[in-house]
Formats: C-alpha cells, structure tokens, sequence
C-alpha cells in the first residue's frame, strides 16, 4: 500500500509538473518562431498566401 501511496502522491504529480513545464517551454517557443514568422509555415503549405 505504501507503494501505491508513493506513486498517487509524489511520482503522478512530479509527471503533471513536468509535463507543464514542457507545455509552456513550447508555448513560448511557438510564440517566438510566430515573432519571427507571422505566417504560420502550415498555412503557406495549406495554400494561403502571405498578406
């Protein structure tokens, strides 16, 4: 039971911590390259043209 505890209360949430961490490291990554690029290079590849 011990072990249970382990894994609910301290590894579970040191995964839910990491996985933010990494979600907004990319977020602000994204943000930076749409700084650089205002049109997405997924909307070029869809046909748009850049205004």
């Amino acid at each position: 039971m011990t072990d249970l505890a382990i894994l609910a209360f301290v590894v579970t949430p040191a995964i839910v911590v990491v996985m933010g961490y990494v979600a907004v490291r990319l977020h602000e990554a994204a943000g930076r390259r749409q700084a650089r690029d205002p049109v997405p290079t997924s909307n070029r590849a869809a046909g748009q043209q850049a205004r």
